[in-house]
């Protein structure tokens, strides 16, 4: 996919809130941008925000998903109005009358607004309009970066290509031949020195996010079963829970703690509910 640009620079602020210049495919805008909270408070404000993903370890956390959606909408209308919005939607528009163009929203800080910007979770930009979170739609990715005056150096690549086997089976749900699968994908990775394999049986979201947080992972592959919610409209993963027994993860959630860590998250999963 191709992407065009759309990018948002945002300056010091002034009485009216932080400068913003916007260009874009569909032309050029500028505005004042105000936090829908102050950066130091964001979080505060929203009681329970953050939600423990696995009893026992309080240090591994996810966002409680009708807050984020909450704090999203106030930080897109806060950014996307007037004549900003404007372009926004004229160019998706653009885009989406292309076939495999999308639109690459950037969002640069200068210098003198990173004190107050730059804890901002931008990549919870979320629009009530479709009900989405931007950056989770390949149409939309978000680009973030600050304004700083130096080369940056570039990251040494790894060496192997990392891929990580979560396998769940919960009491209760009909079994699948999860072993088979992992000892096909096992052979036919062992031989090679450039692929590292690692395997989470019996996981729970908790293991799961525990293992993101401390391993290097390009290729993430779940086996287990699925679940479809027809009141939401959307999909889930069953994980086990800490007795074994099944814990749907809707499929937000699972996108939202995996964006940050695989190149690639793989699905094979049945639906048995």
């Amino acid at each position: 996919m191709k992407y065009q640009d759309f990018l948002i620079r945002i300056g010091r602020k002034v009485d009216f809130g932080h400068q913003v210049w916007v260009t874009s495919p569909a032309g050029e805008a500028s505005g004042r941008f105000s936090p829908p909270d102050p950066i130091a408070q964001a979080w505060r404000a929203l009681p329970g925000l953050w939600r423990d993903i696995d009893p026992g370890r309080t240090q591994h956390l996810y966002p409680r998903l009708e807050n984020l959606e909450a704090y999203g909408g106030h930080l897109y209308e806060a950014i996307f109005q007037g004549p900003i919005r404007d372009l926004l939607l004229h160019s998706l528009g653009r885009i989406h009358s292309s076939e495999g163009l999308g639109l690459l929203i950037k969002i640069q800080i200068e210098p003198d607004s990173l004190d107050s910007l730059e804890a901002i979770p931008w990549e919870a930009l979320f629009d009530h309009s479709t009900m989405s979170f931007l950056a989770l739609s390949r149409f939309t990715p978000i680009l973030r970066y600050w304004s700083i005056p130096r080369v940056p150096r570039p990251a040494p690549a790894s060496e192997k290509l990392e891929i990580l086997l979560v396998l769940s089976s919960p009491r209760g749900l009909p079994s699948l031949d999860l072993e088979q699968e992992r000892k096909n994908i096992v052979a036919a990775t062992t031989a090679n020195p450039n692929i590292g394999l690692h395997i989470l049986n019996n996981a729970t979201i908790g293991s799961l996010g525990e293992f993101l947080a401390t391993h290097e992972v390009h290729v993430l592959h779940f086996m287990g079963n699925s679940a479809f919610d027809q009141t939401t409209g959307e999909g889930a993963l069953v994980f086990e829970n800490e007795k074994g027994e099944r814990d749907l993860i809707p499929g937000t959630q699972i996108a939202w703690l995996a964006s940050s860590c695989p190149e690639m998250v793989d699905f094979s999963a049945s639906s048995q509910l």
